[in-house]
């Protein structure tokens, strides 16, 4: 139920990232038609980001083309922020004035996710997941194929970026890179596991999924290639 919950927790934070990206896509291109300043046109995206809840936004606009916008040197929040090395925003007229983004290329995304008394949030936001499971404002993973095809992007690909988790006793890091759309994949080099006083380790994890054609659900494979564990000892202290 957990991992349920936190794997929610996840998609629907992307999912709200990227409708905000949606409105900054449109914005910024408007922007950058009535203005030659970059750094003008960061403002007003640092503004819009503000206005939306996200914490002590930074950006820089690096270039603005007829199909893309590529930002880099983001950062969201100021205790542990979100990093994000680069951003490019793939787009065409009709997909924004249909509500939609061809593609999001992120890389360098630094994530980190905690658990406090109200549960599970990202630092820079000020929005978080309520504690009461049949709480009917909180989203969940998109499970038809209806409703993937709501989601405002063709595809988000993730690369060279790094998840944190930390839960009490619990913390996690996990390098990965991935891509999400109508199928979703992630691969990682080395997921590190502690828990308690045992540490788990496992290398060239990948995972890949797909929407069942004729009824709810995902499916897909996942492999390890090797897991490792061991115990972490407490020096006793002499009396």
């Amino acid at each position: 139920m957990m991992k349920k919950n936190l794997i929610n927790k996840i998609v629907v934070n992307t999912l709200k990232i990227t409708s905000f990206t949606l409105s900054m896509a449109a914005l910024l291109i408007l922007c950058f038609l009535i203005s030659p300043w970059k750094s003008w046109v960061s403002r007003q995206a640092e503004k819009a980001l503000s206005e939306q809840g996200f914490e002590n936004p930074k950006l820089t606009i690096k270039a603005v083309t007829p199909d893309t916008i590529i930002l880099k040197d983001i950062t969201i929040g100021t205790d542990r922020p979100i990093r994000l090395t680069n951003l490019a925003i793939g787009y065409d007229i009709n997909s924004l004035l249909d509500g939609s983004l061809n593609n999001l290329n992120l890389g360098g995304l630094d994530l980190f996710l905690t658990k406090g008394e109200l549960g599970w949030h990202v630092p820079g936001f000020s929005m978080s997941v309520s504690k009461n499971p049949n709480d009917t404002g909180s989203q969940n993973i998109p499970m038809t194929k209806a409703e993937m095809e709501l989601l405002p992007f063709d595809v988000v690909t993730i690369r060279d970026s790094n998840l944190t988790i930390s839960d009490g006793d619990m913390h996690i890091e996990a390098p990965f890179s991935a891509s999400i759309g109508h199928n979703v994949s992630m691969t990682s080099d080395m997921i590190d596991i502690e828990y308690g006083e045992m540490q788990v380790s496992a290398s060239n994890v990948s995972l890949s999924a797909h929407l069942n054609d004729n009824s709810t659900g995902w499916s897909g494979m996942w492999s390890v290639a090797d897991i490792s564990s061991s115990a972490m000892t407490v020096p006793r202290q002499v009396l």
